[in-house]
């Protein structure tokens, strides 16, 4: 698929979200060079999902501008991420850790509206789990789900949290045994940044879709209702991600519901315990947050303007050979067709991202993208085909074990050659972590991923 070029005021957009988040301009353009050459590949996976079961079509498409800075958010929590485990990063401050708390919470919970809803409500907000419900199910016209699968969700989202700032946070266990971070009282300033982060977060599309004078018990949202045609399913889930994560769309969403607690009163913005070290610039990463973004080069932004109309034509070219598999942005192995290996990612997490990359005329050029995704309450993606050229499909099969906070991931790779996943998948639930059955989804390499049936927890 032929890509245009993106639109210099698109890449600014995404350099200032990228800039809010990372502060600093290498890693910023980074990100938006990450996102600009996954733009096609993802595109082509939208595109190639409208063609799957009605079920799969729920899974939230993107307009092209949108999905880049979706992309460039996604690229930055992984860059930061990366930053923190080799250590190459300055001593955050709390602030800087509030930032990027927000950002890995909306991060890895935006393929569609129910994890997001989760995201938002229970663990950015501190809502309970029938408050969810009622706004998901019953105002926003979301898909019915027991109370279990709001609280596994969320159980996974904090597991991924925790590991992500592994050591730094606290966990407390109140009222009926609910586990949730150790809080502070946000102060002003608190309350500004986390507006002001959950307002670059929202990139879903439409603008502000919950009217100023909404109530639930007089307005229907019928833009939020949805059609009985499943290749419109998507923009109806896209309404309600922007309702759940655009602070003003979700601050008139609960006032509209009869004896719900305002969302300044219910921010729920954890405790950071960080190491006993001067921190540089201290006192000026705690204030910028609110001041504007120093914009870098313009050749710089046109250059990532220009990547996906590049990548397109180098992908239209490749014609198979020898590719590079990479984890999460980190390079794995290399693999010749006829290949049969298995990988394992040595910082794997709740979401990883599964790159493969190719080389045509002496450039580098990413062929196909993937996410493998474990904080829905399904079992997807765990087997996926990619057609990277005549005759040379590729397969992957994931195998997740583990702990929450130390989970395993591995990858059977079939290339160039015939697979032989088959037979009848079951589930193992492996370890158990704070008295709670841990999110395992392990599949035996000679099994199919269907009639995967998850376990049942009591979590929150």
């Amino acid at each position: 698929m032929r890509e245009a070029p993106l639109t210099l005021d698109i890449v600014v957009k995404g350099y200032r979200r990228a800039y809010f988040f990372l502060r600093e301009e290498q890693a910023s353009l980074k990100a938006l060079r990450k996102a600009a050459r996954g733009l096609g590949p993802e595109l082509a996976r939208q595109y190639k999902r409208m063609g799957s079961v009605a079920k799969k079509r729920t899974i939230t498409n993107l307009e092209r501008d949108d999905l880049f800075l979706a992309l460039v958010i996604d690229a930055a929590d992984e860059i930061a991420a990366r930053d923190s485990r080799s250590g190459s990063g300055v001593i955050l401050t709390s602030a800087a850790y509030l930032r990027l708390f927000l950002l890995h919470a909306i991060s890895i919970s935006r393929e569609h509206s129910l994890p997001l809803a989760v995201a938002v409500t229970r663990v950015i907000h501190a809502y309970p789990t029938d408050v969810t419900r009622q706004l998901y199910e019953e105002v926003l016209f979301g898909s019915e789900r027991a109370d279990y699968g709001y609280r596994e969700i969320k159980q996974r989202i904090m597991d991924s949290i925790d590991l992500r700032f592994k050591g730094l946070l606290k966990r407390v266990t109140g009222a009926n045994g609910e586990s949730r971070f150790l809080v502070m009282p946000p102060s002003d300033a608190d309350r500004e940044q986390a507006t002001c982060a959950l307002d670059l977060l929202t990139v879903w599309g439409p603008d502000h879709v919950i009217p100023g004078n909404f109530s639930a018990a007089r307005t229907r949202l019928e833009n939020m209702h949805g059609s009985n045609n499943p290749d419109e399913a998507h923009t109806f889930d896209r309404r309600r991600m922007h309702a759940f994560s655009d602070p003003l769309c979700f601050g008139r969403l609960v006032l509209g519901v009869p004896d719900l607690a305002p969302a300044h009163k219910t921010l729920s913005l954890p405790v950071f315990h960080l190491p006993d070290h001067p921190r540089p610039d201290a006192d000026l990463q705690e204030s910028d947050y609110s001041g504007e973004t120093p914009l870098p080069e313009e050749a710089a932004l046109l250059e990532i303007a220009n990547i996906p109309s590049e990548q397109a034509v180098l992908r239209e070219r490749w014609h198979g050979g020898t590719i590079q598999f990479h984890i999460d942005g980190e390079a794995v192995s290399v693999l010749h067709p006829g290949s049969r290996r298995t990988l394992r990612s040595w910082h794997a997490g709740f979401v990883s991202v599964i790159e493969i990359w190719g080389t045509c005329d002496g450039e580098e050029v990413l062929l196909a993208r993937d996410t493998v995704k474990l904080i829905a309450d399904d079992a997807a993606d765990l087997e996926m085909e990619f057609a990277l050229a005549e005759g040379m499909d590729l397969t992957i099969r994931t195998l997740v074990r583990g702990k929450s906070d130390a989970p395993v991931l591995s990858f059977c790779v079939v290339y160039g050659a015939e697979t032989d996943f088959n037979g009848h998948g079951k589930t193992d639930v492996v370890g158990f972590h704070g008295g709670r059955t841990v999110l395992v989804i392990p599949i035996d390499l000679q099994s199919s991923k269907k009639k995967i049936e998850e376990p049942k927890t009591r979590g929150p």
